[in-house]
């Protein structure tokens, strides 16, 4: 009947990585291990049991199996068979008995079967000496036919009694109530009192007065004895007792009553709960934000909004929010409107739009009504300010000027509506560029006009606006664009002729011719004494000749360099860090004049000495031409060290296309011009 497997094993591979592995053996490199199986034998084994059923084998066997099984027959019979009221006993008597020819005595269980209850077996009796004499109370109420079927056993087989007809009166029922719900570790506790969205689970228990098995049917509950909305009807399970999957939030604000009816079923009579069970909803807490506008203008419309917070799972809040400007209301009440998310979060919210705000700064609050479910409440003010519309003007005076001239700006604002207090704050002047807006200047605002003047208009036709800032009472506003003719106004400018300049060595001197020219009306003499010239390389000096110089004539500016040599540049100390003087090579210097000035005085008294021999001698020729060779082969000495010692002063520096600037001013005007300058 069965195909045998008789080689392998159910071990297979198991994560050895994992905190605990149960029976995963010791893991390889990978962190993998061999689960511990069980191997397949001959026969049954516990890794494949009997093996597979060989259907067609099975199907062959089945008859000649049976057919060496025994005939048997069973007898029942039941008292009383009527009138029976359920969880009452029945006496029962069953008799099995082998049929001839066959001999021997039937073993084993027989069972009371009722084919018109959903699970047709009602009780077994185990057979003693082939017989059951008993009672059983767990007949099921109904009328019906009632059989008793022996199984069989290794001997005999099956067999069923002829049905005995019974008739079974349901007996009465109790109903229990409890409301329970899931405390915040998860566990289920009585439910007495909570905020309102809290879980709820109605539950009832139905049992027959004889406690012999479970009623079946439907509950239906119901709240201070009228029916729930929606209605709550819920089967019972096979235990007996109802309660619904998921836990009910809606459960309004107050004092509850929960009672139950049983419709009751074949075994058990309809009944109702004697002893409500109460408890108790609380309102749910509710906070509120307002949202205004900082700003709005006088006389126009603003909205406020509101946002209703707070945490359930029940329904939204109802009721209306009210805006209130201090104690002022605003409009009319607006009608909550909101939902739960599904995370039991409170989304609602109503806004007003009104035009009521008096000038000046409100403080405006929202106040929610509350409803049967939710506590009401009052947001904290927020600040709007309702400012009166402005307009501005601007005006330019002159409109028309020369660049560097005083021009007036004149910026006049008024209040819509006028009659109000007295406008203050400033205004700003502000030119408009291509490259963007420059601040001209900023003036307070008197008398409803502000002005600003300013000679730093450039030239062209210059746009100009104004904006007031408003203040406390009164919003911003920007005038319209003014217009300035700007023209160039007198000015000079100065050219070099050549416009590089070449010093053919360190030493030497070049000049340049310089031009002054004057537009728009100069006609002011430049005063070259007091330019300034940046850019010369060191040991460099010029001059200009002459240096007033008027409009349309020339001067001449010369660049003298320095050559090196063995002089202290005009431009250093002449005392040095020792306290000597600032001589090239400092401390070499002196020690080489102090032993020059040693081998002289020596040379000196050597002539003197040798000229007084020579002249007691009658030689007076010979003493002066010693002394002169000596004189001689001093200064040969010290010319010897000359040409080993560097310059003391290396001069002016060689440059290349070096630029040199000159700057010029004349009045409020300077300029700086620029030309190049090559030292070879």
């Amino acid at each position: 009947v069965f195909y045998d497997v008789t080689t392998g094993t159910n071990a297979m591979p198991c994560d050895g990585t994992v905190a605990h592995p149960v029976n995963c053996g010791t893991p390889g490199a990978e962190g993998i291990g061999i689960l511990t199986g069980y191997t397949s034998n001959a026969g049954y084994d516990l890794a494949t049991g009997l093996g597979s059923v060989n259907a067609a084998n099975l199907v062959r066997s089945w008859g000649t199996f049976f057919a060496g099984f025994k005939p048997s027959a069973t007898t029942l019979a039941l008292s009383p068979v009527s009138g029976i009221v359920h969880g009452t006993p029945v006496n029962v008597t069953i008799g099995v008995s082998a049929v001839a020819p066959a001999t021997g005595t039937p073993t084993g269980d027989v069972a009371l079967v009722a084919p018109t209850s959903i699970d047709p077996g009602i009780t077994s009796f185990p057979l003693t000496a082939a017989a059951v004499s008993s009672t059983t109370d767990v007949l099921p109420g109904g009328s019906y036919n009632v059989t008793a079927h022996y199984p069989g056993d290794s001997v005999f087989g099956a067999s069923d009694s002829s049905p005995v007809a019974v008739t079974v009166t349901p007996e009465p029922s109790t109903v229990a109530v409890s409301v329970i719900t899931v405390s915040s570790n998860g566990n289920p506790e009585p439910f007495t009192s909570g905020p309102y969205g809290s879980s709820v689970f109605p539950r009832a228990d139905v049992a027959g007065d004889s406690h012999n098995g479970f009623p079946s049917g439907n509950v239906t509950f119901k709240d201070n004895n009228q029916a729930l909305s929606p209605a709550l009807t819920l089967p019972l399970n096979s235990q007996g007792n109802a309660l619904p999957t998921n836990p009910i939030f809606t459960f309004t604000a107050g004092s509850h009553s929960l009672s139950a009816t049983y419709a009751g079923d074949a075994s058990f009579n309809a009944s109702a709960s004697t002893t409500p069970v109460t408890f108790t909803i609380n309102q749910d807490a509710t906070t509120i934000n307002a949202s205004v506008p900082q700003i709005i203008q006088l006389g126009s419309a603003g909205t406020v909004s509101a946002a209703l917070g707070g945490t359930s799972c029940g329904n939204p809040p109802t009721g209306t929010i009210t805006f209130f400007d201090g104690s002022t209301q605003l409009g009319v009440a607006q009608t909550v409107q909101g939902t739960i998310s599904t995370n039991c979060v409170i989304q609602a919210s109503a806004s007003l739009s009104t035009s009521a705000f008096p000038q000046g700064i409100s403080a405006v609050t929202a106040k929610y009504s509350g409803d049967i479910n939710y506590v009401a409440s009052t947001s904290a003010a927020q600040s709007i300010d309702a400012k009166a519309a402005t307009t501005s003007a601007l005006s330019a005076s002159p409109t028309t000027i020369q660049q560097g001239q005083i021009v007036t700006l004149t910026a006049v604002v008024l209040a819509n509506p006028a009659g109000g207090p007295a406008l203050t704050g400033n205004v700003t002047f502000t030119l408009m560029g291509s490259q963007g807006n420059v601040l001209l200047g900023t003036s307070n605002l008197s008398n409803g006009q502000a002005q600003l003047t300013t000679t730093a208009l450039p030239t062209g036709n210059d746009s100009i606006f104004s904006g007031y800032g408003g203040d406390t009472n009164y919003n911003n506003s920007s005038s319209a664009v003014a217009f300035v003719q700007v023209n160039p106004g007198p000015d000079f400018s100065i050219t070099f002729a050549p416009a590089t300049v070449t010093v053919a060595s360190p030493g030497a001197s070049a000049s340049t011719m310089v031009t002054v020219t004057g537009t728009n009306g100069f006609n002011t003499a430049i005063n070259f004494a007091t330019a300034t010239v940046s850019g010369l390389p060191s040991e460099t000096t010029f001059s200009f000749n002459p240096t007033s110089v008027a409009v349309g004539g020339t001067t001449t500016m010369t660049i003298k360099t320095m050559a090196p040599s063995q002089l202290v540049p005009a431009h250093r100390s002449v005392a040095g860090p020792s306290g000597r003087l600032g001589l090239p090579n400092g401390k070499l210097f002196g020690a080489q004049l102090a032993g020059h000035s040693a081998s002289f005085v020596l040379i000196l008294l050597v002539g003197l000495l040798f000229a007084t021999q020579l002249r007691q001698r009658h030689i007076r020729w010979l003493a002066p031409v010693l002394l002169l060779a000596l004189l001689v082969a001093n200064a040969a000495c010290g010319g010897g060290s000359s040409t080993t010692t560097p310059p003391a002063n290396p001069g002016t520096p060689m440059v290349q296309n070096q630029p040199v600037t000159v700057t010029v001013t004349s009045g409020a005007i300077t300029h700086t011009f620029t030309f190049t300058l090559t030292v070879n």
